[in-house]
């Protein structure tokens, strides 16, 4: 027996019969077919997240066996190309939340996306939402754990239910359950347009994400955070054993989920010129070991939110955290990467990620973040444009 590789195959080939092989194909939408025999047996998975179908098929010959999956919010089985059973998908979602909906629910919002853009609609967005809207009282359905936590930092008292296994199965950003209206928060197809205003270069993120709910620049405003007394003391409890000066912190945030990440040299050499000139450090890390071998506390949310609120700077690689960090201090000193390709999404060169996805076009953020794009002076401009913590006192007098 003797294995081929191809690009997008691979093979087991066994005296001239091909045994198994398998297809694998990630763009414009995800599709892995297996076959085995010759093709006299396949099985195929496709996931297109931009058109909200996803499904699974088995096939013998040129017969479709078996078949089910979504498509155009619907649930459905196929036996030999009959559809044997379909439910619309908010018919099976109302069924696995409908004894967790308090009464007099009024709008229902389903969170299934990441930091960045939820934070900005709970900080910015949500209040014009809920006015215009006439929201009173909400439901939170999230899918994800960080949500929770989210949620909680805007509206401490609202009801939340984790529903894990939900997908992008919903065709529409809007939709209702029973008597009850809600907001998908936000469809694959919002990011997809981001990118293409982006690289075409006909908007911003932020704008695009007040096209989405319909709301005007001009009507946003800042939300309070709520923290708890509980998070501030498991902060202090996790943070006194690094003995911090609080007056001279510098967080510094080396991870991002789209942006590529610095070589690590970089975020050591910083680290090591900072304290020479007088900072004290903390390395907000979860993923990856911290740069400077020293061992951190993993924080929570909302530990972040307020260990940055007691900082004097952030530096950080372009995220979702640093949204949030914005609204407790927007002295950020922000790193641009490009992005990398993946799933539906494209490549972004580092300019085009910083004219697309700068923070400044934030209410609350205008003349008070430095942008860099990543490049050989990088940690010297940081370095420069941060100076001393004794310099800080003198600019301040």
């Amino acid at each position: 027996m003797k294995k081929q590789e191809f690009a997008k195959e691979k093979c087991f080939i066994f005296s001239g019969i091909k045994i198994y092989s398998r297809y694998l194909q990630h763009k414009p939408f995800f599709k892995r077919t297996q076959s085995f025999f010759n093709g006299f047996i396949k099985r195929e998975k496709v996931i297109d997240e931009l058109h909200s179908i996803r499904y699974k098929k088995y096939q013998v010959g040129r017969v479709v066996v078996a078949q089910w999956g979504y498509e155009k919010s619907e649930k459905y089985i196929q036996i030999f190309c009959y559809t044997v059973w379909h439910k619309p998908v908010r018919e099976l979602l109302y069924k696995q939340i409908q004894h967790k909906i308090p009464p007099n629910t009024d709008y229902i919002f389903i969170l299934n996306s990441n930091l960045g853009e939820l934070f900005c609609f709970f900080c910015f967005c949500s209040k014009a939402y809920f006015a215009q809207n006439h929201i009173q009282k909400p439901l939170f359905l999230i899918t994800k754990t960080y949500h929770r936590d989210l949620c909680r930092l805007f509206y401490p008292q609202a009801p939340i239910v984790m529903i894990p296994r939900f997908r992008n199965y919903f065709a529409n950003k809007v939709f209702q359950l029973k008597q009850i209206h809600g907001l998908l928060l936000f469809t694959p197809s919002h990011f997809v347009h981001v990118e293409e205003n982006i690289i075409q270069q006909k908007g911003n993120w932020f704008d695009i994400l007040l096209q989405y709910l319909s709301i005007k620049k001009e009507d946003t405003c800042v939300s309070t955070l709520c923290f708890s007394n509980a998070s501030a003391i498991s902060l202090s409890k996790k943070i006194n054993p690094l003995s911090l000066n609080m007056e001279k912190l510098v967080i510094l945030s080396p991870e991002a989920n789209s942006c590529l990440l610095i070589p690590v040299a970089k975020w050591q050499e910083l680290a090591v010129k900072l304290r020479q000139r007088g900072w004290s450090i903390f390395f907000n890390v979860t993923n990856m070991p911290s740069p400077d071998g020293i061992t951190y506390p993993e924080l929570s949310l909302d530990e972040v939110l307020l260990l940055a609120q007691k900082a004097k700077y952030v530096v950080g690689l372009r995220s979702g955290l640093l949204d949030l960090i914005s609204a407790v201090n927007p002295n950020l000193h922000i790193i641009y990467t490009g992005f990398q390709t993946h799933g539906i999404f494209n490549t972004l060169t580092p300019k085009q990620v910083k004219t697309g996805f700068d923070l400044k076009y934030l209410p609350n953020c205008k003349g008070k973040i430095k942008n860099y794009v990543d490049n050989p002076k990088l940690i010297s401009q940081i370095i420069d444009s941060i100076g001393k913590p004794h310099n800080e006192k003198i600019l301040k007098k």
